[in-house]
């Protein structure tokens, strides 16, 4: 059976190292667009882009203090099962963490927001 459903929603990131903002645009110097992206509490995304291949984990932070770090299966990701969602209507941040060392990490930026689509492409170029 076929159904109609919306596009997974698009974050775009771009460059080397740098913190990027939501979505549509990114400033070429580097600074973030005081946006944030929005994620599902138990965020699950596909990286595409030029650089998508060039991943193999990521770490989700607040305010400084880890609290996961988890593989991505090839170019994507999925919240892991048996760990608690985060917390609603709050700020983290999403890093990239690169396959080969001293290749450039990428850094988003992320507000939860319950009833967001479960599944989000994120380009990096």
């Amino acid at each position: 059976k076929e159904v109609r459903t919306p596009c997974p929603p698009t974050v775009r990131l771009r460059g080397q190292s740098e913190t990027a903002g939501v979505v549509l645009r990114f400033r070429d110097d580097g600074q973030d667009l005081s946006f944030l992206a929005r994620l599902s509490l138990s965020p699950t995304f596909a990286l595409v882009g030029a650089r998508a291949d060039d991943f193999a984990a990521v770490r989700v932070s607040h305010g400084g203090t880890m609290l996961l770090e988890a593989p991505l299966s090839g170019r994507d990701f999925r919240w892991p099962a048996g760990t608690a969602p985060l917390v609603a209507n709050t700020d983290y941040e999403l890093v990239l963490v690169p396959k080969v060392e001293g290749k450039a990490q990428v850094t988003l930026k992320f507000r939860t927001e319950r009833g967001t689509p479960t599944h989000t492409l994120i380009k990096v170029d």
